[in-house]
Protein backbone atom coordinates (compact mmCIF):
# COMPACT_ATOMS: atom_id res chain seq x y z
CA UNK A 1 0.00 0.00 0.00
CA UNK A 2 2.84 2.38 0.83
CA UNK A 3 4.54 1.56 -2.48
CA UNK A 4 1.37 2.46 -4.39
CA UNK A 5 1.30 5.83 -2.66
CA UNK A 6 4.92 6.45 -3.64
CA UNK A 7 4.13 5.55 -7.24
CA UNK A 8 1.09 7.86 -7.22
CA UNK A 9 3.20 10.70 -5.80
CA UNK A 10 5.87 10.12 -8.44
CA UNK A 11 3.24 10.21 -11.20
CA UNK A 12 1.78 13.43 -9.77
CA UNK A 13 5.24 15.06 -9.75
CA UNK A 14 6.12 13.94 -13.27
CA UNK A 15 2.77 14.13 -15.06
CA UNK A 16 3.93 16.89 -17.42
CA UNK A 17 7.01 14.89 -18.43
CA UNK A 18 4.89 11.79 -19.00
CA UNK A 19 2.40 13.72 -21.13
CA UNK A 20 5.24 15.25 -23.15
CA UNK A 21 6.68 11.78 -23.77
CA UNK A 22 3.26 10.50 -24.87
CA UNK A 23 2.88 13.51 -27.18
CA UNK A 24 6.24 12.84 -28.80
CA UNK A 25 5.30 9.18 -29.31
CA UNK A 26 1.98 10.12 -30.93
CA UNK A 27 3.78 12.64 -33.15
CA UNK A 28 6.32 10.02 -34.24
CA UNK A 29 3.51 7.61 -35.08
CA UNK A 30 1.68 10.24 -37.12
CA UNK A 31 4.87 11.34 -38.90
CA UNK A 32 5.71 7.77 -39.81
CA UNK A 33 2.40 7.50 -41.66
CA UNK A 34 2.97 10.56 -43.87
CA UNK A 35 3.95 10.03 -47.50
CA UNK A 36 7.69 10.13 -48.25
CA UNK A 37 8.55 10.25 -44.55
CA UNK A 38 7.42 6.65 -44.16
CA UNK A 39 10.06 5.70 -46.75
CA UNK A 40 12.76 6.98 -44.40
CA UNK A 41 11.12 5.22 -41.45
CA UNK A 42 11.00 1.92 -43.28
CA UNK A 43 14.73 2.09 -43.99
CA UNK A 44 15.75 3.33 -40.54
CA UNK A 45 13.27 1.65 -38.21
CA UNK A 46 15.21 2.30 -34.99
CA UNK A 47 14.65 6.08 -34.89
CA UNK A 48 11.56 5.94 -32.58
CA UNK A 49 13.47 3.75 -30.11
CA UNK A 50 16.40 6.16 -30.03
CA UNK A 51 14.14 9.19 -29.60
CA UNK A 52 12.21 7.51 -26.78
CA UNK A 53 15.32 6.37 -24.94
CA UNK A 54 16.98 9.79 -25.26
CA UNK A 55 13.84 11.50 -23.96
CA UNK A 56 13.55 9.12 -21.02
CA UNK A 57 17.20 9.69 -20.11
CA UNK A 58 16.93 13.47 -20.33
CA UNK A 59 13.54 13.81 -18.65
CA UNK A 60 13.69 11.23 -15.87
CA UNK A 61 17.42 10.50 -15.40
CA UNK A 62 16.84 6.83 -14.48
CA UNK A 63 19.33 4.48 -12.91
CA UNK A 64 21.29 2.59 -15.55
CA UNK A 65 20.28 -0.76 -14.03
CA UNK A 66 16.66 -0.18 -15.06
CA UNK A 67 17.62 -0.40 -18.73
CA UNK A 68 19.35 -3.73 -18.18
CA UNK A 69 16.49 -5.19 -16.12
CA UNK A 70 13.82 -4.13 -18.62
CA UNK A 71 15.89 -5.37 -21.57
CA UNK A 72 16.44 -8.79 -20.01
CA UNK A 73 12.81 -8.89 -18.91
CA UNK A 74 11.67 -8.33 -22.48
CA UNK A 75 13.82 -11.25 -23.62
CA UNK A 76 12.01 -13.44 -21.09
CA UNK A 77 8.61 -12.05 -22.12
CA UNK A 78 9.41 -12.86 -25.76
CA UNK A 79 9.72 -16.61 -25.08
CA UNK A 80 5.95 -17.39 -25.21
CA UNK A 81 5.60 -15.38 -28.42
CA UNK A 82 8.41 -17.42 -29.97
CA UNK A 83 6.61 -20.64 -28.99
CA UNK A 84 3.32 -19.36 -30.43
CA UNK A 85 5.05 -18.09 -33.57
CA UNK A 86 4.01 -14.42 -33.44
CA UNK A 87 6.98 -12.96 -35.26
CA UNK A 88 5.81 -9.32 -35.26
CA UNK A 89 5.62 -9.17 -31.47
CA UNK A 90 8.89 -11.06 -31.24
CA UNK A 91 10.59 -8.56 -33.56
CA UNK A 92 9.29 -5.62 -31.52
CA UNK A 93 10.41 -7.13 -28.21
CA UNK A 94 13.76 -8.09 -29.71
CA UNK A 95 14.43 -4.59 -31.07
CA UNK A 96 13.37 -2.90 -27.86
CA UNK A 97 15.39 -5.22 -25.63
CA UNK A 98 18.44 -4.79 -27.87
CA UNK A 99 18.21 -1.01 -27.59
CA UNK A 100 17.65 -1.11 -23.84
CA UNK A 101 20.70 -3.33 -23.26
CA UNK A 102 22.80 -1.25 -25.67
CA UNK A 103 21.65 1.90 -23.86
CA UNK A 104 22.70 0.34 -20.57
CA UNK A 105 26.18 -0.29 -21.96
CA UNK A 106 26.59 3.16 -23.51
CA UNK A 107 25.11 4.92 -20.48
CA UNK A 108 27.41 2.95 -18.16
CA UNK A 109 30.47 3.94 -20.19
CA UNK A 110 29.33 7.57 -20.18
CA UNK A 111 28.88 7.57 -16.39
CA UNK A 112 32.27 5.89 -15.86
CA UNK A 113 34.03 8.45 -18.06
CA UNK A 114 32.21 11.31 -16.34
CA UNK A 115 33.22 10.05 -12.88
CA UNK A 116 36.86 9.54 -13.80
CA UNK A 117 37.37 13.14 -14.92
Amino acid sequence: MIKLKKIAEWIDCNITKILFLIGVNVSLILLSRLPYINLIGSQISFIPYVVNILLVITLFNPDKKHFLYFGLGLFILAIPFEIIGMSTVLNYFGNLSYFLIATYLVYSIYILKRNTK
